[in-house]
């Protein structure tokens, strides 16, 4: 059974399109096999993945998955009423609502790469917009934008050679912030000009850009109010069954986040772009400040990854600098 449109899914997939969990993607085409792996895995649940197992060329492979699939998801192999719907857009946080014979329904966000065998292995599981406030109530501390506008931004055009076009373009600060958090430069002429000359002097600018992270996180994160973040974690996260598909070993492996795992209890570090803190189980998360529509230019943000492994040497421990943080200037 499948509560979605079965007809439609169905005819999105041929008996190649299980090639897209076994063969590697190629560069830029791999939003497309997600797409076509997360068909297949939708009706994988249903009566209609029976003519793909026992294909003559794939249905080894189609067998292998469903049963593979079946197991990372919990489902008995005598399981008569799996449900699955995608769920599509971006309010959601994960992939599927699948419901077995139990009539509970599970939450499933699936993940695919080469080498996936957990989560400490993705590169985020959560990225806030920079325009969320993850600052204690009460404080002073601005957003990492406005701390950009008003500290760091002159000195970035500054190194793109005092463009008069530019600062004639720069709109005052409460456009700026309305806009520095959306994707598309050519709201503001200020935007598209900033991309446009990205490339002019871009090492020095981008070394600006890393220099207003530095000493953003140096000013604000003695203000962490981690019972914010954890608020997001648990919104987004509790319940969820993680499905990872290894596309080297061609095997699936799961992990499912207890609240634990998701109550942050402390800051363990802050390096020149990032904050660390741990949950009460001891796991930790790595808070990463980096802009994602090109650096300095569109979409601060924070992009938050579970278990990363310990700092690149390169990634200057700022601790020693951490007590008195709450007395720094701002």
């Amino acid at each position: 059974m499948i509560r979605s449109s079965l007809a439609f899914v169905r005819k999105m997939i041929s008996s190649q399109s299980i090639q897209a969990f076994y063969v590697s993607s190629v560069r830029g085409a791999n939003d497309a096999n997600n797409a076509i792996r997360e068909n297949v895995l939708a009706m994988l649940l249903t009566p209609a993945a029976e003519e793909f197992c026992v294909c003559a060329e794939y249905g080894e492979h189609w067998t292998a998955l469903r049963h593979g699939w079946r197991e990372a998801l919990g489902l008995a192999e005598d399981a008569t009423k799996p449900a699955v719907k995608k769920m599509a857009g971006r309010k959601y946080n994960y992939d599927f609502s699948v419901t077995g014979d139990d009539g509970s329904p599970m939450k499933v966000e699936f993940k695919s790469g080469a080498g996936l065998k957990d989560l400490s292995d993705l590169p985020q599981i959560l990225s806030l917009s920079g325009n969320f406030d993850i600052w204690r109530e009460g404080t002073d501390v601005p957003l990492y934008a406005e701390h950009f506008y008003k500290n760091w931004l002159p000195i970035y055009m500054d190194a793109d050679g005092g463009d008069d076009d530019l600062r004639d373009a720069l709109p005052e600060l409460a456009t700026y912030m309305k806009l520095v958090h959306q994707s598309n430069y050519d709201r503001h002429p200020f935007f598209r000009r900033l991309y446009d000359r990205e490339e002019i002097n871009k090492k020095e600018k981008s070394d600006i850009v890393d220099q207003s992270i530095s000493s953003y996180l140096l000013l604000a994160a003695g203000e962490l109010d981690l019972a914010k973040i954890t608020a997001k974690l648990m919104e987004s996260q509790s319940g969820k069954r993680f499905v990872m598909w290894d596309s080297r070993a061609h095997k699936f492996s799961t992990r499912q986040l207890v609240d634990d795992d998701l109550r942050l209890v402390d800051l363990v570090e802050v390096t020149k772009n990032s904050i660390v803190v741990a949950a009460a189980s001891g796991q930790r998360y790595k808070m990463l400040l980096r802009w994602k529509n090109h650096k300095g230019v569109l979409l601060p943000a924070w992009q938050i990854s579970f278990g990363r492994r310990e700092a690149a040497a390169e990634e200057k421990d700022l601790c020693a600098a951490f007590e008195g943080l709450g007395t720094a200037d701002k």
